[in-house]
């Protein structure tokens, strides 16, 4: 995660539910219930998106990141 903006959406303490919005909405996508796939560069660099992941698979396992 090399733009802060993209930090601060991992790291503002939003619910996994309103994180998945978030990302969707700053990236200009619309959620659908297809496989999706997301990047995110620099993972490492924010504790809290690490802390995260396990509910993208738990949770979310349509979305593959």
């Amino acid at each position: 995660m090399e733009k802060t903006e993209h930090k601060k959406i991992f790291e503002s303490g939003l619910s996994f539910k309103e994180l998945l919005s978030a990302i969707f909405y700053y990236s200009g996508n619309i959620r659908n219930n297809k496989r999706t796939l997301i990047f995110v560069d620099e993972i490492q660099n924010s504790a809290a998106a690490v802390g995260y992941l396990r509910y993208f698979h738990e949770d979310a396992p349509e979305i593959h990141l």
